[in-house]
């Protein structure tokens, strides 16, 4: 369940290696402060393997690219992500959003950050 850590300092989360190789897969081609090399090594600065974004990157470029926004939310059963499809007309504007696409089939998690891994590799799978 959910435990607030006391006095724990605000970090930059990154996508976990397996979530940067199929953002990679899947286009991911933007700028990062970090990447990972080919043994699953947060590095900074150059290097060979996939570009590391942090979970809001990755969170953006899906709904951004893709139409795919993510929610993520604490319930009684620990955090819960859902994903819903935008739907835009031919000039740019929302006339539609569907919610619920992953009809539940996200499972909950312990932390905000697991929650949100979990939407973008369901998300990475529809794309």
């Amino acid at each position: 369940m959910y435990h607030k850590k006391r006095d724990e300092m605000i970090t930059e989360d990154y996508v976990s290696f397996g979530i940067a190789k199929l953002l990679k897969e899947k286009g991911f081609d933007e700028p990062c402060h970090k990447a990972y090399n080919y043994e699953g090594r947060l590095c900074t600065g150059f290097t060979y393997g996939p570009y590391a974004p942090t979970l809001q990157m990755a969170v953006k470029w899906l709904r951004e690219k893709h139409n795919l926004a993510i929610a993520t939310y604490l319930t009684g059963d620990g955090w819960r992500s859902g994903v819903s499809r935008i739907k835009f007309n031919g000039e740019g504007f929302i006339v539609d959003i569907i919610d619920g696409i992953d009809d539940g089939n996200i499972p909950n998690r312990g932390t905000y950050e697991e929650a949100c891994e979990e939407a973008i590799k369901y998300c990475l799978n529809l794309i």
